[in-house]
């Protein structure tokens, strides 16, 4: 009968089996991370540019996604295109609809059958700064410091906090690719 209680007891403190235990896709921190994979589009001209980047923070078969969108005469950038410089991540930097330096998380990237990829959780950056040393015909940048929040996604494109408590953050990592066109 003892074995049976403590059974049970250890699957309590476990959270085995136990419907609170959050899933939240990604670890608690990726540390000194590694860009895999790194992209760089460019769209647009002139104020109205935007800048995305992309870059693989795992090699897995559903890796995360680091993506960072610049977008030119909007917040730190309005009346110009996105430029170098040294930018915070907090404030208004934490929420999609003001963001002009929008750092993303993508959890789990999986491909369909037609090639469409979809993600099981978006994460926002709520801290951090991001360097961006080039935007020539090459991207380059460092994120430093960054923590990131779990978001829900509007049709709007609100990002709203979920209540499940998840976060992650990455201590270091540089992105450098080409800048397509």
């Amino acid at each position: 009968m003892l074995a049976i209680g403590v059974a049970i007891g250890c699957r309590d403190v476990l959270g085995i089996d136990d419907p609170t235990v959050v899933d939240c896709k990604v670890p608690t921190s990726y540390g000194l991370a590694t860009a895999g994979q790194p992209s760089a589009q460019r769209t647009g001209s002139g104020s109205d540019e935007v800048i995305y980047s992309s870059a693989y923070l795992d090699a897995s078969a559903t890796p995360d996604i680091l993506e960072i969108d610049l977008l030119g005469n909007t917040g730190v950038f309005a009346g110009r295109p996105p430029s170098t410089g040294m930018y915070d991540l907090g404030g208004v930097q934490t929420d999609l609809t003001t963001c002009s330096v929008c750092v993303l998380l993508l959890a789990d990237l999986h491909f369909d059958a037609a090639g469409s990829g979809t993600y099981s959780a978006t994460y926002l950056a709520t801290a951090g700064t991001l360097g961006i040393d080039a935007l020539d015909t090459r991207f380059s940048a460092g994120l430093s410091d960054a923590t990131f929040v779990r978001v829900d996604l509007g049709s709007d494109d609100t990002s709203t906090p979920t209540s499940d408590g998840c976060t992650t953050a990455i201590d270091h990592i540089a992105l450098a690719a080409p800048l397509a066109p």
